[in-house]
Formats: C-alpha cells, structure tokens, sequence
C-alpha cells in the first residue's frame, strides 16, 4: 500500500500570511461555525497568519459579496444571473462513524481518530511515502522567562512537608511538553526509582473545572488516555457545572467513574 499527499499548496498557505481578502477552503475541525456540527472535519474558508489559521466567518463573506458587488457586474446582468446575499443551504445528513475491527476488538473513531494502544494488525501495508503536516496552534511563547526561581520556591515551600515532592522535569524542558508525556514520566519516575510499586501508585491530573471543560476542544487533548490510565482530580469553579461537563462529552462521561470532584477550598 502506498499512501501520496499531496500537501505542498496547503503548507505552503499555513506558513506564509494570506493576502488581505484571500483564503483557501481547507479541511479543518469544525468549531461551529455555518452551522456544522463541532469536531467535525470539514471544508471552511480559512485565512492564515504567522502559521496559525482562522475559519472565515458568514460576515466577512457577505463583506467580500458587497464589495464583489457581482449583481452589477456586466457578464452576470447579460446572463440575466442574481447572485444571493445568503449563502445557499443544502440539506444533508451526518453519517455515523465506521466501526473499526482489528482481532476481535471494535474501535468507533472519535473526532477523527482512534485508539490503536495494543491492536493487532494482519498483513499490514507498507507505506513506502508520507509526509506530516502539524496545524497545531499550541506554539512556545518565547516571552516566557525561566522557571528556575519558581522551583526553587516551591522547594522551599515543601521541604517541611514528607507527602509533597516537587518534580522540576517540565518546566526545565526547552520545549512545550504535553500533559500525557508528563504524567507518563511521572510514573515511569517513580516506579524506577523503588518509591513505589506501580500496583499501588496512581498518578492523576490535578485541574480546575474550566481546564477539564477544555477536554472537549478537538486537537487540544489526548482526554481518553488521561481519564482511562490516570484519572483526574477536578476542582470545582465558580458558576461551573462540572456534571453537565462531564455528560455532555462522550469520552469525559464514559470514563466518570475516574474523575474526582473536589471543592475549591482557597479561591485561586
């Protein structure tokens, strides 16, 4: 099996700023907008700009029409053609998503993507030609000053304290670390210094119930990982219901049992 993208336009268009008035349709997630279902990958007008994109919103389009000004063009009049100001709706359906088999196991993809940890593959294809292309807007912000007097206090603070340790790997990284390679190496720690058995040690992700509400953002997490092998400890905010947060995201409800709710006991 050989795989052949063909990306060079599109990477060429998320590196490079569009022109004032320009964009191209692409393939992105869909946050709502015109109507389509969040999480969906579907085809947008998008601008870029120093390697990040945008969706065109129904506004600046119905700008562009207004200053196209088509329904006084020559060629369209000849033709006796109008042109709507509206854009035209098509009545369509969502289809649900395919279920994957591999050696007796299922899989249903969620927002484009699927859990292949311990599946087996029979006669797997070669791929002999791929390229990746990152539209990740998580970006290193290089106004950001060094951590080390941080640690520092922090050690400080918990150097009275035997069940407080401060692990200073991540922030001493030169490169944004994602939260399922820290909690990983967080374990991984532990259990190979003889701290710990990994029968007895569970490692969870401590966070406020407004960063848990950004589980649901496509692209943004790895959420049925973090909830399935770890678990979160969430804390609640105020005006937030954390319950209607956790229902109303299929991974974030089917993995409740692994998620604890705590009180705010000091505002932060």
């Amino acid at each position: 099996m050989t795989l052949h993208f063909n990306v060079s336009a599109k990477t060429e268009f998320i590196t490079t700023a569009s022109n004032e008035g320009t964009w191209v349709s692409m393939g992105v997630y869909s946050d709502g907008s015109y109507g389509i279902q969040p999480g969906l990958i579907y085809s947008f007008p998008i601008t870029c700009e120093k390697g990040d994109w945008s969706i065109v919103q129904d506004d600046a389009l119905h700008c562009v029409w207004l200053r196209n000004n088509y329904n006084n063009d020559k060629f369209v009049n000849e033709f006796g053609l109008r042109v709507k100001t509206e854009l035209t709706s098509i009545d369509a359906r969502v289809l649900p998503n395919p279920m994957l088999k591999y050696q007796g196991t299922q899989e249903v993809p969620r927002v484009g993507c699927w859990n292949m940890i311990d599946k087996k593959m029979v006669n797997g294809g070669k791929v002999e030609f791929w390229t990746c292309v990152s539209f990740s807007r998580l970006r290193q912000n290089e106004s950001l000053i060094s951590a080390k007097h941080r640690i520092e206090m922090c050690h400080l603070a918990c150097r009275s304290l035997e069940f407080i340790m401060v692990d200073p790997w991540e922030a001493s990284q030169d490169i944004f670390q994602r939260t399922l390679t820290v909690l990983c190496r967080i374990k991984s720690s532990l259990c190979d210094s003889g701290r710990i058995s990994g029968e007895s040690l569970k490692v969870m992700l401590v966070c406020g119930s407004d960063l848990l509400e950004s589980f649901s953002i496509p692209g943004a997490w790895i959420p049925e990982t973090i909830c399935r092998d770890f678990g979160v400890v969430c804390i609640h905010r105020e005006r937030q219901d954390i319950e209607k947060v956790i229902s109303n995201d299929d991974i974030l409800n089917e993995y409740k049992t692994n998620i604890k709710v705590v009180d705010e006991l000091v505002p932060n």
